[in-house]
């Protein structure tokens, strides 16, 4: 079981244009058909990722109104088991618009609502009765207006001794460090709020000083079209995924992580993990909207990664 937990969680709408949209047009009303309903926010889609390969998965997070509502059903429709906390506040939208062919134009997100102390403690206990038996516990993406920056320090502690894997940024990420998660999975944006200046020519060595400094030693990064690096214990892995159609980014990183978790789940080595990681965050920018993919074309682009290794003990 792994448990997946999303504090800012949204329902993602994914809307395809019936034409081609010019920035110089002045319509105020565009034809689009709706391709997508998913529960998104990181975590959530991590869930729903790890649903498609097999697993046993609870989402955890806050959900208000009718979109929370909604959020739970499509959890469920997903195969993934909902335990989502109640907030007196609306959850968000995420509303991504694509071109008629599926590449996407345009997103537009809402910041999210703010939720209570007494709403955060429900979901702190929530962690740690859920984290019992589990195999990792996933602390996924940005947190809800007015949730103080230790939200996901506490989690981790809450969790304990159950392995907790981070993704977010910011000062929340700083202080999720202090309490010495399992693994971390960022980009090379989110990362620089952490480590300012960090750049991709040194990252390793940046990774080397990061373990060092806060005692964690899987730090897995992503790259964007240069594909990611991972660091564990001093190896270090690079790996690329070309000649891919990018239509949709997002999701992305989500499926990355949920690739790497499948592949050690199954007692992957680093190459491996690397290589499903990229492999299904590539079938995942190959579609308009961040579905499942078919496994077929998982597989056909594990066989096209390439992996780079060096380092050691």
């Amino acid at each position: 079981m792994f448990v997946c937990v999303t504090p800012n969680g949204d329902l993602d709408l994914t809307l395809r244009l019936s034409r081609p949209f010019s920035e110089l047009q002045a319509e105020l009303e565009l034809d689009t058909e709706l391709i997508a309903e998913t529960a998104g926010g990181k975590g959530h889609n991590v869930a729903r990722f790890l649903a498609g390969l097999g697993y046993q998965t609870c989402a955890l997070g806050f959900a208000g109104g009718w979109v929370g509502q909604r959020m739970t059903t499509l959890l469920q429709s997903a195969q993934v088991a909902p335990d989502l906390t109640p907030i007196s506040g609306t959850s968000r939208f995420f509303v991504s618009v694509t071109t008629p062919d599926g590449v996407r134009q345009r997103s537009y997100h809402q910041a999210g609502p703010s939720t209570t102390s007494v709403e955060r403690e429900a979901l702190i206990a929530a962690i740690a009765r859920h984290a019992e038996g589990a195999s990792a516990v996933l602390l996924c993406g940005s947190l809800p207006g007015g949730t103080p920056s230790d939200f996901y320090a506490r989690a981790v502690s809450a969790a304990a001794p159950t392995r907790v894997v981070i993704d977010c940024s910011g000062p929340a990420l700083a202080r999720a460090l202090e309490a010495r998660p399992w693994l971390v999975k960022v980009n090379l944006e989110e990362l620089a709020t952490i480590s300012p200046g960090v750049r991709e020519d040194g990252l390793a060595d940046e990774l080397e000083a990061l373990a060092y400094r806060y005692g964690v030693l899987r730090w897995w990064i992503t790259l964007g079209p240069n594909g990611a690096l991972a660091w564990e214990d001093g190896l270090v892995a690079r790996g690329r995924l070309s000649d891919i159609e990018v239509r949709n980014t997002s999701g992305a990183g989500d499926a990355f992580l949920a690739g790497l978790l499948h592949a050690g789940d199954l007692g992957g080595d680093l190459e491996r993990r690397l290589s499903w990681a990229l492999a299904l965050a590539g079938a995942i920018c190959e579609q308009p909207a961040p579905l499942m993919p078919d496994p077929t074309r998982i597989d056909d682009l594990l066989h096209r990664v390439q992996i780079e290794l060096a380092g050691g003990h």
